[in-house]
């Protein structure tokens, strides 16, 4: 006689502890996976950002002319260089330049290289139904990072601000990226995505990572022929975060987590993490 072997099953119980550690493995995979997104994030635009500096420094050294290295930001539709003069009605005015203002230029130098908009170029264009603003954006040198200001017209090249403006004013030679926006929303200085170029004059930008803060406030960064960079201080220091992460202090105040340093007399660089208590880890913005 033949006898056929009962073919052996899960219990309940057993089915119920072979998905319990799936779902453990599972979530350790998922808050590793996304760990390891973050750190590709933020060190992929330290790592840009350095090639950017390295190109830009190499550049200058074989095309003997100076050399720019800077950031923007993705969807800007122009951007150029500030100068701050004047009290007009009490109020200092911003022109557009199309290059940096260089030491001991005077503001009658500077009259060839402004900007020739039509006016009232980026004047809000409201009614018949549509309704379309454009956005200041201070991305490099001072006030870099803070917010967007409404621009309610241009004149050739003065940019006319809403009122009150900035929540950090911009200096000469800050860089501003102009902004259409999308749909009925106003741009969002946390959302926006930068780009890094090793030769503004190319025009050709390479986007960083999603979620990526640069602080803007030493760029762009600009290389003399002998290698070394122009800047008048003895280093630059361009602090990055990813947002995703949203590092903090123990006083609960945000923090940046990667440095690069450039060296003037040499024009190289080094990137290195910021420690909790650096000098230069704390961050002034918070979205």
């Amino acid at each position: 006689m033949l006898f056929r072997r009962k073919k052996a099953g899960f219990t309940l119980t057993e089915m119920v502890m072979v998905l319990a550690v799936m779902t453990v493995l599972l979530s350790i995979s998922v808050a590793a996976f996304n760990s390891m997104l973050q750190s590709t994030g933020v060190e992929g635009s330290v790592r840009a950002i350095a090639g950017a500096l390295s190109s830009a420094r190499i550049k200058a050294m074989n095309d003997r002319r100076e050399v720019n290295c800077g950031i923007s930001v993705d969807g800007a539709i122009d951007y150029g260089f500030c100068f701050i003069y004047g009290d007009y009605n009490h109020k200092m005015q911003t022109r557009v330049m199309t290059r940096m203002m260089r030491r001991g230029e005077t503001p009658t130098d500077i009259i060839p290289i402004l900007k020739d908009w039509e006016a009232d170029t980026y004047r809000p264009l409201v009614g018949s139904g549509t309704k379309t603003y454009f956005y200041g954006f201070i991305v490099g040198g001072k006030g870099s990072g803070h917010n967007t200001v409404q621009i309610t017209g241009n004149s050739k090249s003065v940019l006319k601000m809403l009122t009150p403006g900035w929540e950090e004013a911009p200096a000469t030679n800050s860089l501003v990226c102009i902004l259409k926006e999308t749909g009925d929303e106003k741009p969002d200085a946390a959302k926006l995505r930068y780009m890094i170029s090793s030769d503004m004059l190319s025009g050709n930008w390479e986007l960083l990572p999603e979620s990526v803060d640069v602080d803007g406030t030493y760029f762009p960064i600009t290389f003399a022929p002998d290698g070394g960079a122009t800047f008048p201080y003895d280093h630059a220091v361009i602090r990055l975060r990813d947002l995703r992460s949203a590092g903090r202090t123990e006083n609960n105040e945000l923090r940046w987590e990667w440095r690069i340093v450039v060296a003037r007399g040499s024009g190289r660089c080094t990137t290195s993490r910021i420690m909790p208590g650096d000098i230069d880890e704390l961050c002034e913005r918070d979205y």
